[in-house]
């Protein structure tokens, strides 16, 4: 799967998420692809929506990753 098709289901997971998601969770939906590589993927949104002055903001809360 490409980085760009990863961070783009992580950001629709995030935005109907009930609560802040794990890097572990993301993982279990996302079969085949690594924490290691969620977990960047997730660094690389966060720095996106910052520099682009959305407004949203992904935010690491209680161990996961919340919008």
């Amino acid at each position: 799967m490409e980085r760009e098709d990863v961070k783009s289901i992580l950001e629709s997971l995030l935005l109907v998420a009930d609560g802040p998601q794990s890097v572990h969770r993301f993982s279990e939906v996302l079969d085949g692809v690594g924490e290691d590589t969620i977990e960047s993927a997730l660094r690389e949104l966060q720095s996106e929506l910052d520099m682009q002055n959305r407004g949203i903001r992904l935010a690491e809360v209680a161990g996961g990753y919340q919008l």
